[in-house]
């Protein structure tokens, strides 16, 4: 489908996040975070998710702006910094304007500020996505330092696979088919009893995204069943969970499930 051709009320088949450049292919103590101008963003949903599941994992965040006020997520970060420990915040701006105040670093990130920074950076795991030249300066510097390039990650854009253009495609399919289903009125039954909503959802809809349906935000956080924070308990019916760890067996055996990684099996009811 070209951009000519979609209308309102048009279903469109996307993929989740797919690649290498990611903390949990590459599980470290200490990792060390390298960004530059908006190549903040994946580096930055790289530290929200181990800030948001409190995840031990001591993490540096070394961001390059041009100005002060082209930092992203500036309030973010400061946040993030001052709510826990294992969170260091470095900022560099190259030049400030007239008027602004600035006590950070300035210029371009410099192998000595990098150790100033992060003394320890020869044993973390480094992640960095920003400009070409930014990136490659980083290389340079982690080179004349004589770093392990095995721990070392950046981003690269390039075309999608193409096992994951199949998958993608796979999943379009099983889309249509679930709206297909739809229409015939097939489907189970979903209820929060404690706000008073149903809804009919298809086998397989987890339980965040049937009460998402309703306008019932169940707060979650790493979508993954590692957390815990989306632990619903199910009264009756019929699901299945497929959790990480999140939650114990005697929660388990109390009816509690996560609602992130729990699909209808059948009609069920929720103490939500």
């Amino acid at each position: 489908m070209t951009t000519t051709n979609l209308k309102e009320g048009a279903l469109v088949a996307v993929h989740g996040p797919v690649g290498q450049f990611n903390c949990i292919d590459h599980p470290a103590d200490k990792v060390l975070f390298l960004s530059g101008g908006v190549g903040i963003t994946p580096v930055m949903s790289m530290a929200r998710w181990l800030f948001n599941i409190n995840s031990e994992v001591d993490m540096v965040f070394a961001h390059s702006a041009q100005t002060p006020s082209d930092i992203i997520y500036r309030a973010e970060l400061d946040y993030m910094s001052t709510r826990i420990e294992n969170f260091k915040l470095h900022l560099i701006s190259e030049r400030s304007e007239t008027g602004q105040i600035w006590g950070g670093y300035r210029g371009f990130l410099t192998r000595e500020m990098l150790q100033l920074m992060a003394p320890d950076f020869m044993e973390r795991e480094v992640f960095c996505c920003g400009p070409a030249p930014y990136m490659n300066a980083v290389r340079q510097i982690l080179t004349s330092a004589g770093f392990d390039f095995a721990h070392y990650h950046e981003e690269s854009f390039g075309a999608t696979p193409t096992a994951d253009i199949a998958t993608a495609e796979d999943h379009a399919a099983q889309a249509l088919e679930r709206e297909e289903e739809s229409v015939t009125g097939e489907g189970h039954w979903v209820t929060f009893l404690d706000s008073g909503r149903s809804v009919q959802v298809m086998e397989g809809t987890t339980l965040h995204e049937a009460a998402a349906s309703t306008d019932l935000n169940i707060a979650k956080a790493c979508g993954m069943g590692i957390c815990g924070t989306c632990r619903v308990r199910v009264l009756s019916g019929e699901v299945d969970m497929q959790h990480n760890g999140g939650i114990s067996e005697e929660e388990i055996e109390e009816g509690y499930v996560l609602s992130c990684c729990t699909t209808v099996v059948g009609d069920v009811q929720i103490e939500y």
